[in-house]
């Protein structure tokens, strides 16, 4: 399990990221949850702007990203594109504020992405991961910053249950 930072990370829109250590790509190979509070400053972005990514190359090319966790206009979504093997869950942002966003993976490749403890939306992928690091608040190679806060991020290695879910997302406002 990796707690991701302490405190709340803040981001100016432009400029300021955290790369993370490829160490939590140990995780990926088998069931995993990644867990975050995102602060919505409007209820839609003018384009995509990023929380997380894992990106699979160092340039705007295919195979982009791995993992990509972010806003676009009035939903939030979580993506995986490898070329012309892409994947895309969205969400309804339901406004400024506060949300929990959280990304479950099984072993069986089962991906679901749930929004403030609401149903989730689901697809079963094989995702091939990429070497690049994880970035916290953009997308290196296309400058898709995050331009709020983000808090409580958290990976762990293996699918939150329901009940845990639930505890989660009544546990805070970010």
């Amino acid at each position: 399990n990796e707690i991701l930072g302490s405190g709340c990370f803040s981001f100016n829109g432009t400029s300021n990221t955290y790369v993370l250590p490829n160490d939590l790509d140990e995780m990926l190979s088998g069931a995993f949850t990644f867990s975050c509070w995102a602060y919505a400053s409007s209820a839609s972005s003018s384009g995509n702007i990023t929380i997380i990514s894992k990106p699979y190359t160092t340039n705007w090319s295919s195979p982009y990203h791995s993992f990509t966790l972010q806003q676009n206009g009035s939903n939030f979504e979580f993506a995986s594109n490898y070329g012309s093997d892409f994947f895309v869950l969205s969400s309804a942002v339901g406004g400024t504020g506060w949300h929990n966003l959280v990304v479950t993976k099984t072993s069986g490749n089962l991906f679901s992405f749930y929004v403030d403890d609401d149903t989730p939306n689901t697809t079963t992928k094989e995702v091939t991961w990429g070497t690049q690091a994880w970035t916290i608040g953009n997308t290196p190679y296309n400058s898709r910053y995050w331009d709020s806060y983000i808090d409580d991020m958290v990976f762990l290695k293996r699918v939150i249950s329901d009940d845990e879910l639930t505890s989660l997302y009544n546990s805070g406002s970010g």
